[in-house]
């Protein structure tokens, strides 16, 4: 992967490109199980900003971040920003 830098996940949030494992669409079971389990594991991140969940990105930290932006719009920000 190239330099560091943070990809803007919508409304004014920002990840680092190379912490991101996964881009998941938020629509499927084990994706919705995924999220529940960050939730009570308290490594859940809602960057929605109340909007509906489009992507889930998974985090090398464990983290999970929830995002309003679609899974196809996150990816083609992510290869930019290689």
């Amino acid at each position: 992967m190239g330099e560091k830098m943070l990809l803007n996940i919508g409304f004014g949030n920002f990840v680092s490109n190379e912490k991101i494992v996964a881009i998941l669409s938020a629509d499927s079971s084990p994706v919705k199980r995924l999220t529940r389990t960050a939730k009570e594991n308290n490594n859940l991140i809602d960057a929605t900003c109340g909007r509906k969940t489009q992507s889930v990105l998974v985090m090398d930290s464990d983290h999970v971040i929830l995002s309003a932006l679609s899974p196809d719009v996150i990816f083609s920000k992510y290869q930019q920003a290689e």
